[in-house]
């Protein structure tokens, strides 16, 4: 419990200085120098595009803002929960410069910002039970080769060859460089999270292919299969926790 100090025994001069403190200890939200915010026109047929380039600059085309918030805050679609429909509906195209040459962290934060003072996006975390998926090994062992290089550690996935809204990729590969297990885990392209339940440790370099089922919704439908016989893990659905980011209040954007 604190001590209370009667108010008569302090001076006025003295109540100004730890207010000074508390003022000069908030932090500042990182912004844009300049930013354009404007929602798609439907009219205009444009590839959807997220880009963070060189220089501080962020280019976003016709994407929804369901999506926008994801990226800023590094999230994926079911970690995102409260969000009115038109967030999956109207998309919007921003524009931005930041002043010198952030890195990509600092970029992600401004944009947070940008959406706290355009769409006055306010948010919350939470943590909630849910479906998960727990990686672990297949009863054949894992097949993993062990990394050779000192890259930065690195997983991705799309498609392979070229794909289009009119015809999509015939295959999808996911590839890590340097990569750890539990990377793995958090990048897989999956609707559910991954907990890295394998107790393997180390780096490692791979590379799977997977092919979309057309009579699935999900096309990552066949990716468990394919990961499972390249490398000799798999996943067993469960219970567990499932961090997400609550959408309390949210604007169509204002004007530039």
């Amino acid at each position: 419990m604190r001590c209370r100090i009667g108010v008569a025994a302090i001076s006025a001069s003295s109540m100004i200085f730890p207010i000074a403190l508390l003022a000069q200890a908030t932090p500042v939200s990182p912004s844009f120098e300049i930013a354009s915010v404007k929602q798609h026109d439907a009219n205009i047929r444009q590839n959807v595009n997220l880009r963070i380039g060189p220089g501080g600059r962020l280019s976003i085309t016709n994407l929804e803002l369901k999506y926008i918030i994801e990226r800023a805050y590094d999230l994926k679609d079911y970690q995102v929960i409260g969000e009115p429909a038109w967030l999956l509906t109207d998309r919007f195209d921003i524009d931005a410069k930041a002043t010198g040459d952030p890195g990509e962290k600092e970029m992600l934060r401004m944009l947070q910002t940008l959406l706290a003072d355009r769409f006055r996006l306010q948010v919350h975390r939470t943590t909630k039970r849910g479906d998960v998926f727990e990686l672990v090994v297949s009863k054949r062992g894992p097949k993993l080769q062990a990394s050779t290089s000192n890259q930065p550690p690195w997983v991705g996935y799309g498609p392979k060859g070229s794909a289009s809204d009119d015809k999509p990729a015939a295959t999808y590969e996911v590839v890590g460089k340097h990569a750890p297990v539990s990377l793995l885990a958090t990048h897989l392209p999956l609707q559910l999270p991954v907990l890295d339940k394998t107790g393997i440790r180390g780096f490692f370099d791979f590379t799977f292919e997977y092919a979309p089922d057309p009579t699935q919704t999900d096309l990552n439908a066949a990716l468990p299969a394919a990961m499972e016989e390249a490398l000799g893990l798999k996943l067993k659905p469960a219970k567990g926790p499932i961090d997400c980011l609550v959408i309390d209040h949210v604007e169509r954007p204002s004007k530039n």
